[in-house]
C-alpha cells in the first residue's frame, strides 16, 4: 500500500491507490497534488 504525505510537513494525506487528486493538507494548508501510480 503506498502512503502520499505533504512533501512541505511529511503529514500523511492519502494512503492506497490514488488517480490523480488534490488535496489541502490539513496541518500547513499547502495544496498537494498527488499523481497515482498505476
Amino acid at each position: 500500500m503506498s502512503e502520499h504525505r505533504c512533501p512541505v510537513c511529511r503529514r500523511l494525506l492519502m494512503k492506497g491507490k490514488v488517480v490523480e487528486v488534490q488535496v489541502k493538507c490539513p496541518k500547513c494548508k499547502k495544496i498537494v497534488r498527488i499523481v497515482g501510480d498505476n
